[in-house]
């Protein structure tokens, strides 16, 4: 292990390889640690004296790719935010460098990335392309025009019932869901039932799934499974 005290300081840019099976390759004291990779090694990382994990990181691990990026969510402007970027800013630093995210991806001769990972798990996508030669094509901003959050999915068992031309409804606890997010629901024993199955966020946390029977009969279905779907956009 390295342990570095970078007090009033950085250091960035470092690459070792052969490190083995230490918990923790670079152990930063103080200060800030950036652009650091690791190859040849199973478990270990970069880490503060507290054991979690500093960034920019990228390392071959046991499981096979370890990417720590910097906190996308921070103000680039207050201490200790490590980024530069704003979370929806895609572009590449002028000469052909990289964005800010975790893993940013682009082809030869883009000037914003189409696609970013960044290290809160948030994705985003982006129609951004460069004129080339004769085949024009439009050019956007430096932004992703989509950003997932993250999608939250639940799952609990139903067995609804309805009568004819009338709706069955069962609340769904979805921690972190907020009324506007966009949802997709399943359920195992609906089947070819003549029923329709919608899903929308009543309150904070609370996900209001209907099931209306839009046929001539009765409808009884086995308890089943219900799966809800909440994915959250920018």
């Amino acid at each position: 292990m390295i342990r570095l005290n970078l007090t009033n300081s950085s250091l960035d840019g470092v690459t070792l390889f052969g490190i083995g099976d230490v918990p923790g390759a670079v152990e930063v004291a103080d200060g800030q640690l950036g652009s650091v990779n690791l190859l040849d090694s199973r478990q270990s990382g970069a880490v503060d004296s507290s054991g979690r994990a500093v960034g920019s990181v990228l390392a071959k691990s046991s499981g096979g790719l370890a990417v720590v990026g910097y906190d996308p969510n921070c103000d680039v402007h207050a201490p200790g935010c490590h980024r530069d970027r704003e979370l929806n800013d895609s572009s590449l630093r002028p000469g052909g460098g990289y964005s800010g995210a975790a893993i940013s991806v682009s082809q030869e001769g883009d000037e914003f990335s189409r696609l970013a990972v960044h290290a809160d798990g948030s994705i985003g996508w982006a129609q951004t392309h460069k004129k080339n030669g004769t085949n024009s094509t439009t050019v956007s901003g430096p932004g992703y025009d989509t950003i997932l959050r993250r999608p939250i999915a639940r799952a609990v068992q139903w067995a609804p019932a309805a009568a004819a031309k009338s709706y069955a409804t069962r609340d769904v606890a979805v921690e972190g869901a907020e009324p506007g997010d966009a949802e997709s629901v399943g359920l195992g024993a609906l089947g070819d039932a003549a029923a329709l199955l919608s899903a929308n966020v009543a309150a904070d946390g609370r996900v209001r799934v209907l099931l209306q029977n839009v046929g001539a009969a009765d409808l009884k279905l086995p308890e089943s499974t219900l799966r809800v779907v909440v994915h959250q956009f920018v």
